[in-house]
């Protein structure tokens, strides 16, 4: 039987040889058909045709030495079918002789497809060459077949991509590749989602002036030049129209200033077109084998549009909290392209003096200073990777100085000839093979650090990588071991902090997934964090003995260590997101658990298991609930609604707001926050918030607001909400998907007071007829609130008589206290802070400048007055003078005030507590306000502050403290010992016990 199949596929494969040559005679037979038409043609139009003569004979020339090559390729299949018989026989033969007595063996099957596919590849090229040839000459159309082949073999180019968006490519039957490298290109088409034809163009103007294709310089010469592929955003990742719709975030036609790399965006439908979006793949899967010699581009996370530097309108809802780690990739790829790292002829030595010829951004600790870190890297083999990690280690940035320490196991490469001229690294070769354990004890024993870090070298470190991972232990409660989010090469996660199951067993949470899921952005304290990027302190290491050898070579000992850091020290093992670190796993002892050193992974999980038992059988069994066995450490829950994510050097509000995240991380919860107006990602406040162990929501994962209550309301405990519109859309939402949880409402102030007061001051009787509307909703929500937190006892006395029964606190506006700053002499000119999207603030700099700055100026000549604060409107900026100096917003709000003398509040309308002037005297800056600024705080005229509330008063109270340094001293010191009494953090975590204790005894009432 397998005779006969053999024959049967040998005839096949004959038939096909018979084809190829009947394909031949044809093509020939048609050559023929177009001579005899030319020469009647010729006969007919002599003269018509005498211009055009010699290109039609160089057309047929074309054709003729196409026809020769589809001949010679027709000689090739025949040698390739001999070749294929005689394997095949061979093979029939082998697999007959080893068969035992009576026993027949099937041959394989004689697969004609190598036949196929190279007849087609042939065909196809040679078809493209003559219609190309005839219209742009021989030597266009090969090189636009060459072109095509490199582009089809560049793992970026994606056919189906290709044919699915551009449907009259598909229609005309084309040939992608090649319709991508001679027209496709030139219109701007892309050739798959990881790759963007007008962003490379546009930020490399070379390449367009010499007319080159994209992606064909890309794979040639761009890639180990460093550039960026500029890769699209897939349609599952992008953000913008599938997930608003109707509410699309677009982004409008220019920037509001020179400073801001975005465009500030208006809600809109048809941001994105369909036809932008029409095709686009899901994300595809991570790379297999992320080190193969031409490494591909990022694929986990494409961008719609490269958000960096070079697009002036990028949309805020397509920044995602990793985007860094793209960047760093390709610089690793470039590195291993540039010095062909991974090819069989490495450049060691040119990579050595490109690292060398670097300045070193690093902060190298000199021999007699005792470093803020001591980063030891652990080598066996893999030189290529160890230079790359070196590449991106002393190219680091960081406030934090170091020293780098390498020991080499042996390395049964070149690593010994190479590491020792890398100049900045201290280097240790070990007399004989211990394993990593004894390798990372060894370097340790040499570290003079406050801190010990270990790093592996099939690593790459990203931007911000070791200020986040020391800055940690500043940041962390407790925190004893601190570890980074590792990534695979193709930015799909490798791990968020590890679990460690009741048998020993682990997991890295999140493997594959997409990095950018909120689980796995904010840093939270975890069973273990693996060993290829770790820190703790110098003295905590020491104290426990290094990595137990007990687990020699290795695997295990950063689990084992992670549960003595916890146990016997009393320390938090916490993973720090916001440290991210490129690791190609496995280069040095491989992935295959069943043999190598690899293998120990296996049976040092059983050595964990018998020495942690006892505490493991606190744990799940393997593979159960990982996204609450993640935090099993977690007792209490709460979320914190706001409508936008907070910006406290911006306005009070988001400081009461960041701050407030404190106090419930102190009280023991885990907290959760949600900007339920738009759930966008927004740099540099919700990584703020990320890095001190709070969970943001964020689209396009938990979006809208419902979605993420089915999620975790059944967990939650406490619900804190702000703003009336929030609370109104949002309170509904928790009674239905979390009707065990109390809630908060706090009202920043009663905004229909704050609108009543305005009517009041400009006569507009329409407008107090909104406010008073406004009072019933605001009353209708509060009710319906467990406890509502307000800023002043005149708002809480007013609730409780609107609103009988209803608990309520008042809330201390909390700042942080700073030291008073320079003396009176040190000081000149007046200051307002304020955000100027909050009317009464715009309200105030025009009333003072109008009304009150013109006396005061004769009193104190030479004095300025001085606007900060963030959205100032354009009647802001026209009050911009020779005196009058506009700030607009400003990074670091301590210098403004150092250098003020008289912070002014001339606030006419408002409601609640003002905590611009609570911050003012926090940093021992003396104010003058208003009876409206001042309500409610407990500051009393002439003792804390100065009062006056008409111009002329105002005016002569700012002279009298800005000229009488007695006064300014006594205020100064007075207003700053009184905010360390009511306004800190610790009066803020006493009255947030009383309010969640209040809630909660409300919500049993209910």
């Amino acid at each position: 039987a397998a005779a006969t199949r053999t024959e049967a596929a040998l005839a096949a494969a004959q038939g096909e040889a018979a084809a190829a040559r009947a394909h031949g005679e044809a093509l020939e037979r048609e050559a023929q058909a177009l001579r005899d038409r030319l020469h009647q043609r010729e006969a007919e139009h002599a003269r018509a045709l005498a211009g055009t003569e010699s290109e039609a004979r160089a057309r047929c020339a074309a054709l003729e030495g196409q026809l020769a090559e589809a001949l010679q390729g027709s000689a090739s299949l025949a040698r390739l079918n001999q070749s294929l018989e005689a394997s095949l026989r061979r093979m029939a033969q082998a697999l007959q002789e080893r068969a035992e007595p009576g026993e027949a063996r099937e041959a394989p099957p004689a697969e004609a497809a190598p036949v196929v596919i190279a007849r087609g590849s042939v065909l196809r090229d040679a078809a493209a060459f003559a219609r190309y040839a005839l219209r742009r000459g021989p030597l266009a159309a090969a090189r636009l077949i060459a072109q095509a082949r490199v582009v089809r073999a560049s793992g970026l180019f994606d056919a189906a991509y290709y044919l699915s968006r551009y449907r009259d490519v598909a229609a005309a039957g084309a040939d992608p590749a090649l319709h991508y490298v001679a027209h496709g290109a030139a219109e701007g088409r892309d050739p798959s989602a990881a790759f963007s034809t007008r962003a490379y163009l546009q930020r490399y103007p070379d390449v367009q002036a010499g007319g080159r294709n994209p992606l064909f310089h890309y794979v040639r010469h761009g890639r180990s030049e460093g550039r960026s592929a500029a890769p699209l955003r897939s349609d599952k990742t992008h953000s913008s129209r599938a997930i608003f719709g109707e509410r699309a975030a677009a982004p409008i036609g220019s920037l509001p200033s020179p400073q801001s790399p975005f465009a500030e965006l208006q809600k809109t439908a048809g941001a994105v077109s369909a036809a932008e979006l029409e095709g686009i793949k899901p994300i595809p899967p991570r790379l297999p084998e992320p080190a193969a010699p031409a490494l591909g581009p990022m694929l986990v996370m494409p961008r719609w549009r490269q958000v960096e530097n070079d697009v002036p309108h990028a949309n805020r809802y397509d920044v995602r909290p990793d985007d860094s780690v793209r960047p760093e990739a390709e610089r690793g790829e470039a590195f291993f392209a540039r010095f062909g790292l991974l090819s069989d002829r490495p450049d060691f030595s040119g990579a050595v003096a490109a690292i060398n010829a670097v300045p070193r951004a690093l902060r190298l600790a000199d021999p007699h200073e005792t470093p803020d870190a001591s980063i030891i890297v652990p080598v066996y083999g893999q030189l290529g990777y160890t230079l790359n990690c070196l590449d991106s280690l002393l190219a680091h940035e960081s406030v934090f100085s170091a020293e780098i320490i390498i020991v080499d196991d042996c390395s049964p490469d070149q690593s010994g000839r190479y590491l020792p001229d890398v100049k900045g690294v201290v280097y240790q070769r070990q007399a004989q093979n211990g394993g990593f354990i004894l390798s990372c004890n060894t370097g340790a024993a040499k570290a003079r650090g406050r801190h010990v870090v270990f790093l592996n070298n099939d690593t790459r470190v990203v931007r911000g990588w070791l200020d986040e991972l020391i800055g940690a232990f500043g940041i962390l409660p407790n925190a004893g071991l601190v570890g980074s989010k590792l990534f695979y090469p193709d930015g799909s996660l490798q791990e968020a902090g590890g679990i460690i199951w009741q048998d020993g067993s682990s997991w890295n949470y999140g493997r594959n997934d997409d990095p950018g899921r909120p689980e796995y952005c904010y840093a939270r304290q975890v069973d273990y964090v693996s060993g290829a990027a770790i820190a703790l302190p110098a003295d905590l290491w020491r104290s426990l003995g290094g990595f137990d050898e007990l687990y020699r070579p290795a695997y295990c000992e950063d689990s084992d260590l992670a549960l003595r850091v916890r146990h016997v020290s009393g320390k938090g093992v916490w993973l720090q997101p916001l440290s991210r670190v490129i690791h190609y796993e496995g280069k040095t002892s491989g992935t295959d658990v069943t043999k190598g050193v690899k293998a120990y992974q296996v049976t040092n999980a059983q050595k964990l298991k018998a020495r942690w038992r006892q505490v493991l059988a606190q744990h799940r069994p393997n593979g159960q609930a990982p996204d609450l066995e993640k935090d099993r450490g977690v007792e209490k829950r709460a979320l914190m609604i706001d409508a936008t994510t907070p910006t406290p050097d911006q306005d009070a509000g988001s400081v009461t707001a960041v701050l407030t995240t404190r106090l419930y991380q102190q009280l023991g919860y885990k907290l959760t926050f949600a900007p339920e107006d738009n759930f966008l990602f927004l740099p540099p406040y919700t990584p703020d918030l990320q890095r001190t162990g709070v969970e943001c929501a964020y689209v396009p994962f938990d979006f809208p607001l419902e979605t993420l209550l089915k999620k975790i309301g059944p967990t939650l405990d406490i619900v804190q909400v702000y703003r009336m519109e929030t609370a109104e859309r949002s309170i509904p939402l928790v009674r239905k998907h979390a009707p065990q949880a109390s809630i908060l409402f706090h009202l920043h102030d009663l905004h229909f007071r704050r609108l009543q007061r305005e009517a009041e001051v400009s006569g507009d009787a329409a407008a107090l007829r909104q406010a008073l509307k406004l009072r019933e909703r605001e009353l209708a929500i509060t009710s319906a609130a467990d406890c509502a937190i307000v800023h002043s006892p005149v708002e809480r006395d007013f609730l409780q008589q609107e609103i009988p029964g209803l608990t309520s606190v008042v809330w201390p506006y909390m700042t942080d206290l700073f030291d008073r700053g320079p003396a009176f002499s040190q000081r000149r000119d007046f200051i307002f802070l304020g955000g100027y999207g909050h009317p009464p603030n715009v309200d105030s700099v025009i009333y003072f400048v109008q009304d009150i700055w013109p006396k005061l100026r004769t009193m104190v000549p030479g004095a300025r007055f001085h606007i900060v604060g963030a959205n100032a409107p354009a009647e802001v900026w026209a009050l911009a003078g020779s005196d009058v100096l506009v700030h607009g917003r400003i990074d670091e709000l301590k210098p403004a005030f150092d250098a003020a003398r008289v912070f002014v509040a001339p606030i006419r309308y408002g409601a609640g507590v003002k905590g611009k002037v609570a911050t003012s005297m926090a940093h021992g800056l003396p104010v003058v306000g208003t009876a409206i600024a001042l309500e409610g705080m407990g500051y009393r005229d002439g003792e804390h502050v100065l009062q006056a509330d008409t111009p002329e008063d105002f005016a002569r109270a700012s002279a009298r403290l800005y000229t009488d340094e007695a006064l300014w001293n006594r205020l100064s010191a007075a207003g700053h010992e009184i905010v360390a009494q009511y306004n800190s953090l610790e009066t803020g975590r006493r009255v947030l016990e009383e309010a969640i204790a209040s809630a909660q005894r409300a919500r049993r009432r209910r």
